[in-house]
Formats: C-alpha cells, structure tokens, sequence
C-alpha cells in the first residue's frame, strides 16, 4: 500500500479526502498527522482518527497553502471473524465467538461467547478491536429454522391384553419413548403417557404425548362344570360382567338341550366395553336302555310278575315292585323307569290286557231216580271254549250213568279257564214215595253253610252229619221247615246227611270254591 497521500489545502481550511471505492490506501489504518511537502512544519488533526470508509475529515492547522503528505502511517493489518453463518432449530441457542482481535462488540446486544436464543433469521454484526486501537468488522447470518409440529394423535383407552398403534404425523422420522415403534403394533400393560419425537428435513423436531389408559377387564366365571343326562335340559348362566355371549347359540340363563359332551365358552363385556372370557364343561351321560318286557295277557284273577331290565334299579307305576308277583284287576299300561350307575334314567311300558273269566253252568244239584239213569247233564259257557269233565269226556254235555259229583271246565280263546260242579243224586223213588218222607239239602258241593229244607212231618227230629268213616261231625234238631246249618269248619270231602233213619248221601264240601 502506498505510503502518503498528496494534495493541496489553504492554511486554516478543512481538508476532506476522498477514496474511491478500489483505493483506500488509509483505510484500517492509524493516521498520526500530517506534515507538509517542503516541511515546512506538522499539520495535525485535532486527534488521529482512523479512516475506516471512503470518506474521512481532516482539519489542518497551518497558515500558508501548501501540498499535504499523509505520512508516518502505521499498518494496523487486523483481520476480524465473526465465525460461519449457522442454522439453527427454532427455540434453540447460538453462540457467537469473534476472533481476530482483542475485544469484541456485536450488533443487537449479543454478548461475544454468551449463549441467546434468536427468535428469527437475522445478520449479525462484530467489531473486534486489537491492543493497537486498530479494529475491523465481520458479519454472520444465523438461519432460524421452522421446528416440526408433530402430533401423537388422540389419546386412547383399550382393555387390558390388547394391542395398539400409535402412528405420530407432521415430521419425517419420529423416536418414542418406553421403546414403541412409529406404526408398529405393542401391548400396554398400564396406563402411560408416550412421548413422541418427529424431526424434519432440515433436522427440527417437535413433540407431542398421548396418553394410553389401559382398561380393567372383567372377571368372568362361566360356572361349574356338570354332568346331565342325555335328552335333559340345563341353564348356563354366567357371572363377572355385564353382557354375555355364549359359543353353540346358548343364551345366558336360558334352558338348552346339550346332545353331546362339549365345552362352552362364554365372553363377557363390562360397563367399559372390555371382554373376559371363561369355560365350562357339559358332560352328556348316556341313558340306559330300559326294557319293561313283552305285552301280556292273562285272565281274571291271575297273577304275573314284571322284571325289567337294562338298568340298576327300577320303580314301576302303580305300586309295581320289579320281579313281584301281583294281581291285576284291569287291562292297564304299566311304566317302568330305569336309573343306571350314572344317575340316568329311561322309561319303558308294557301293556298287560286282563282277560275276563268266561262263564259256565251246570244247573242246580239234583236227585234222579235210580230207574232214570243215564241222564244227559249239559253245560252252558262262554262261546268259541273247550269243555273238559273230570270224568275225561269233552264237548259241552255227557252221559251220566250214575249218581256222583261232575266237573266241567271250560278254556276260552284267551285261555282262561272256569268251572262248574253239579251233584247228581241217585234215589230209591218208590221207597221215599211210599214213606211220604222226604228231605233236600243245598248247596251241593258247599263252603260255609248249607241249607236243609224237609216236609212238616220231620220237624223236630235229630239231623246227623257223618264222614266216610261214619264218624259223626255234627248233630242238631230240625226246628222248622227250612234250618241253616254251618259247615265252614269242616275239612274239604264228602259227607252224609240223615235225619232219623233217612239217609242222603254225597255232600261234598269245597271251602276253596
């Protein structure tokens, strides 16, 4: 750089010098004054300055005209930095350090090496000055940059178990806290607020949080397990929540008809919309096969016994004891039921039809005089029936020859039997004829009592019953024309009636007729 400067000034006037833009041969530097060409003496500003722009002003003390040197010029070759221009996120602090010089002065009150927070993009201006009192400037532009507005999204409430989402917008990479991952599924297992951090393009972030409240679910019991017979019906009714949906169709509290061993599964959903869910076990236990046996028929006054089978134990309708004999009286349907080992049990029935006795008749004992042998003796029963006589004849009428006591009986189609007896007494007609005397005696064969009935003529005479041994078994007297006589204590046979020396024969006493 050039050393001095020339012109011309008046003495006593104010010598301005200008500098074009490209020579600033003073500039930055430290002017101690300045003295005159032909030396004839020191012309001084009032107090050295420092050109620091194109123009600087020169008062000049002198009193003659004369060409003014700028000399004795001292290089001062400061150099000032004010660092490089930054960018920084918005709400974030710059620092700016100057060097180059001793001391330093920026623009809008920074302090040199003091931390701040710029609220916009702006340009910075420094002033660093040395020990020499020379100084230069720098310039720094600090770039605020726009932060991300990053959003976490609505807070949620899910139940306890499940899982969830959480999906953070407004940035281009995004960090969570407690390890989530952006878009990627996890479970809760509290309620927590998450943080989420999104940093953009140019490097800003943001944050946002989002509170997950994970829900209680319900405790749910679906009951006991149970064991039911099959075809009967059952109510699972569960307990813990509000709502309850059953697997199968089953409605809570409401009776079904399970037909198989199954397990049911219930779900059920509180006030808070969360869900449990429970099981129960529905044993199907098979039901015996009972059988009450083949219909049957029998007659009138007969006994049968039932037995069922397939079973443990069985209880019959009508006062039934399975395997006793008992008496029917009418046709009737019987039912049996049957429980097995399992507590189950089946029903079964078996008709059994009471066939009415048929009906026979002999007629009324009779005596028959010994000259009117043989005598046709007929029998009147139930139609479509078979005659037996104890004497092994058939057909409905035979043949006596002789006095004696005849049976018939009569089987019918349903097998049933009854039968008849008739007392044939055989007389010497001519012998009774010529005495005028003469007795009966009825019933014949009798159980109880019989009834002798004789003419005025034997009232009052002794009546004698003996046995076949001749032993007497009873005596009384005749005491009026018709005199019961009690025979309930004599032993099943025959017996012979007399009153005086008449003599009848062939009283046959049956008690169990």
């Amino acid at each position: 750089l050039p050393n001095n400067v020339s012109g011309n000034a008046q003495a006593g006037a104010r010598v301005e010098i200008y500098f074009s833009n490209n020579l600033f041969p003073c500039q930055g530097y430290k002017y101690i004054g300045f003295t005159t060409a032909n030396g004839a003496g020191t012309w001084n500003f009032t107090s050295p300055i420092s050109i620091s722009n194109s123009i600087g002003a020169l008062q000049i003390n002198g009193t003659n005209s004369s060409e003014f040197i700028c000399q004795n010029v001292t290089i001062c070759n400061i150099n000032v930095s004010g660092g490089n221009d930054q960018s920084i996120c918005a709400g974030n602090t710059a620092i700016l350090n100057g060097s180059g010089a001793a001391s330093y002065v920026w623009s809008n009150n920074v302090q040199n090496g003091a931390a701040f927070t710029p609220t916009s993009t702006q340009t910075y201006t420094v002033t660093g000055t040395d020990a020499n009192g020379c100084f230069g400037t720098d310039k720094v532009t600090i770039t605020v940059l726009q932060n991300s507005t990053v959003s976490a999204g609505q807070d949620q409430s899910i139940c306890a178990g499940a899982s969830l989402t959480l999906t953070a917008s407004g940035a281009n990479t995004y960090v969570w806290n407690n390890n989530i991952q952006n878009g990627a599924a996890f479970t809760p297992t509290s309620t927590q607020t998450y943080t989420v951090t999104g940093t953009n393009a140019n490097g800003c972030s943001g944050t946002d949080q989002v509170t997950i409240t994970v829900l209680q679910n319900p405790t749910v019991s679906a009951g006991q397990d149970q064991s039911i017979c099959a075809g009967a019906s059952l109510t699972l009714t569960a307990s813990g929540a509000n709502t309850y949906v059953w697997n199968n169709n089953v409605q809570n509290g409401l009776a079904f008809t399970p037909t198989s061993t199954q397990t049911y599964t219930v779900s059920g959903t509180n006030a808070n919309g969360c869900s449990g869910t429970d099981q129960v076990t529905i044993t199907v236990l098979q039901n015996p096969t009972v059988s009450a046996g083949q219909d049957q028929s029998i007659c009138a006054g007969a006994s049968l016994t039932l037995t069922a089978s397939g079973a443990n134990t069985y209880v019959w309708n009508n006062n039934v004891q399975n395997g006793l004999a008992f008496t029917p009286t009418s046709t009737q349907t019987y039912t049996v039921s049957g429980t097995g080992a399992n507590g189950c049990s089946a029903s079964d029935q078996v008709m059994v039809t009471v066939n009415a006795l048929p009906t026979v008749s002999l007629g009324a004992d009779t005596i028959v005089c010994e000259d009117n042998f043989p005598i046709i003796i007929q029998a009147n029963g139930s139609p479509n029936s078979t005659y037996i006589w104890n004497n092994g004849l058939s057909g409905n009428s035979i043949s006596a020859d002789s006095a004696g006591i005849y049976q018939v009986t009569i089987t019918d189609a349903n097998n049933c039997s009854a039968t008849d007896d008739i007392l044939i007494e055989s007389s010497p007609c001519a012998g009774i004829s010529e005495k005028e005397i003469s007795f009966i005696f009825y019933p014949n064969p009798a159980a109880y009592e019989i009834t002798i009935q004789c003419e005025a003529n034997l009232v009052g005479r002794e009546y004698s019953i003996t046995d076949q041994l001749g032993r007497e078994i009873t005596h009384g007297k005749i005491t009026e024309l018709k005199s019961e006589v009690r025979i309930d204590y004599f032993s099943d046979g025959l017996y012979y009636i007399s009153i005086g020396d008449i003599k009848k024969e062939a009283l046959v006493i049956i008690h169990d007729k």
